[in-house]
Parts: C-alpha cells; sequence; structure tokens
C-alpha cells in the first residue's frame, strides 16, 4: 500500500507500507513524522505556518493519538464526507491516472512496483498537481450548491 501526501506543488511525501503491516495509529503517526519533516525539508516556507490535512474517518486518521499530535504541531484537519471519493482528490485525480498509467504492466517485485510508482508520480507535469486542486475546489462548489447532496464528476 502507497500513502501519498500532495499539494498544489507537487508530491511531499510516499510512503510504502511493508507488505501485510497493518495501518493502526501508530504506524500512521510515524508516517505523519516523515511527511513533517518532509514539509520542512520541501516546503520550508511553510514551517511556521498552519498546514491543512485533509482526512477522511479511517480510524488511524481519528484516533486521540493522531489528533493529539496534529494539535501538537497545530495542523489543522478539513474532513470531507464519508464514502465521497468525488470529494477526494487522491481518489477522484491522483489514483485514476496513476492507474492509466500502470494498466496491463506486469511486475516481477515489489520493488518494481515502487519504482514505477515513484518515477510516474515525480515525473508528472508541475500542473498535475495544481490541476487535481482546482477540480477538488470546484467539486466542493458543487456540493455546496447542492447544499451537500452527493455530486458525482
Amino acid at each position: 500500500m502507497v500513502t501519498v501526501f500532495w499539494d498544489m506543488n507537487g508530491v511531499l511525501l510516499l510512503h510504502f507500507s511493508p507488505p501485510n503491516e497493518t495501518v493502526n495509529s501508530a504506524a500512521y503517526q510515524a508516517t505523519l513524522k516523515k511527511l513533517k519533516r518532509a514539509v520542512q525539508r520541501k516546503r520550508p516556507q511553510m514551517s511556521d505556518k498552519r498546514v491543512l490535512l485533509l482526512h477522511d474517518n479511517a480510524k488511524p486518521y481519528t484516533a486521540h493519538a493522531t489528533v493529539n499530535l496534529l494539535e501538537q504541531w497545530d495542523w489543522e484537519i478539513l474532513q470531507h464526507p464519508p464514502y465521497s471519493p468525488d470529494l477526494a482528490p487522491s481518489d477522484f485525480h491522483l489514483f485514476p491516472n496513476m492507474k492509466k498509467h500502470l494498466r496491463a504492466k506486469r511486475f516481477k517485485s515489489h520493488v518494481d512496483v515502487k519504482h514505477v510508482v515513484q518515477t510516474w508520480l515525480h515525473g508528472q507535469d508541475p500542473t498535475f498537481c495544481q490541476q487535481g486542486f482546482e477540480k477538488w475546489i470546484s467539486r466542493l462548489d458543487n456540493c455546496l450548491n447542492r447544499e451537500g447532496d452527493y455530486v458525482e464528476k
């Protein structure tokens, strides 16, 4: 499994979980610590600003220990409705495009998959991530205009 953290300027962190690892609060907090270091390294201008993190309501994200960690860092969690892939930029923009790239390819190992995913993500045009966020804003606006009704494309 890969966890991807990205913003309008590109990928901040790719975290590949070991095969068969359960993603619990402790594992997710370890990933968040890597994310914090990546933000400090790749977006130093954000070090003294509040980071907004888009989350769904998965248990590792909502666990008290995770929430407390994010509060310590003064990071804000942007909630989105559960079961709303049309409002999650990774679900409607990032992963569908990645799947198109991976379609019909065969891999001999996990290492090969990681390499292809990393190469594809880091090889995207600089506007790729920006387009995902622009689509997200449009979808959020559409949802608000429909007074919260579920919105498909």
